[in-house]
């Protein structure tokens, strides 16, 4: 059980460290530059939220196998 949910936590970290790697991504197109600040500022537009929540769920499927 234990290896199980290690699994668990492992997946959805991959997917929180996607959802980083993706605020980072839209701020250098966005503004060619970037600061920690602006990372932990930024908040996704419908659009890029709409995104994540497909990806979300997408994750949540394949780490449930729903």
């Amino acid at each position: 059980m234990f290896l199980r949910n290690g699994w668990y936590v492992a997946a959805w970290n991959r997917e929180v460290t996607r959802e980083r790697l993706d605020t980072l991504e839209r701020l250098l197109d966005e503004k060619g530059t970037i600061s920690r600040a602006d990372i932990e500022a930024y908040r996704p537009g419908e659009a890029a939220d709409a995104e994540r929540e497909t990806a979300r769920q997408k994750a949540i499927e394949r780490i449930l196998r729903i």
